[in-house]
């Protein structure tokens, strides 16, 4: 039986293009990342539907475009083309994108700020030194190093303060550390950035563009 990892491997075989890293300097974050045209593996996308379909019963939809072209647009039956579904944690790639939006508009100087920056009303004299530490690419990339054992049923306004607040599993910087809180905290943080609400936001600056009404 085809297993999730192997599944992923095709899907990205079936569509991603392979990086290619021109060195534009001495430091690695001056890095330029151009993605290639890359030959689609026809064998891969006529295996992929019936794969889907027999082991993995869950999938509803599957949709692979590449640049103007849809390669693949797998839907179970009974699944239409306009079926709304709850995205749940895929939720934080748009975050990611809305703060990639607002940090090229210079409404984020630098993802390298202090979060704890972006909120001078908390008190953290008594939080672990490292809460000062953590930054926005931190939270970008789960790597703040907040103990997350204890996160659940944390809620705004709560969120800010019990986040911070957390014990630390590792240094920020250090690992990878799965964290809904983490990325609760970095939408208050953008929606204080931007200077409004984060659904507005995301309405005038990503689903108004890309023509995303019904969401």
């Amino acid at each position: 039986m085809l297993g999730r990892r192997e599944l992923l491997a095709m899907l990205g075989a079936a569509a991603l293009a392979p990086r290619a890293f021109a060195q534009s300097g001495p430091s690695p974050a001056q890095n330029l990342a151009v993605l290639q045209p890359v030959t689609v593996d026809a064998d891969v996308l006529a295996r992929l539907p019936v794969m889907l379909q027999e082991e993995f019963p869950a999938t509803l939809s599957v949709c692979i475009q590449q640049r103007d072209r849809i390669l693949l647009d797998y839907r179970r039956e009974g699944v239409a083309k306009d079926d709304l579904f709850r995205i749940y944690s895929i939720t934080k790639s748009v975050l990611a994108v809305l703060v990639g939006i607002a940090h090229d508009r210079r409404l984020i100087p630098s993802l390298d700020r202090s979060v704890a920056s972006y909120f001078p009303e908390i008190d953290l004299s008594a939080a672990d030194p490292r809460a000062q530490e953590v930054t926005i690419r931190h939270l970008l990339t789960m790597t703040a190093g907040w103990s997350t054992a204890s996160q659940a049923g944390i809620q705004p306004p709560a969120v800010t303060t019990s986040g911070f607040f957390r014990p630390f599993a590792a240094n920020p910087g250090e690992s990878f550390i799965y964290d809904n809180n983490g990325s609760n905290i970095l939408g208050i943080l953008l929606a204080r950035a931007v200077g409004q609400p984060l659904d507005a936001f995301a309405e005038e600056m990503l689903f108004k563009p890309l023509g995303i009404t019904d969401y």
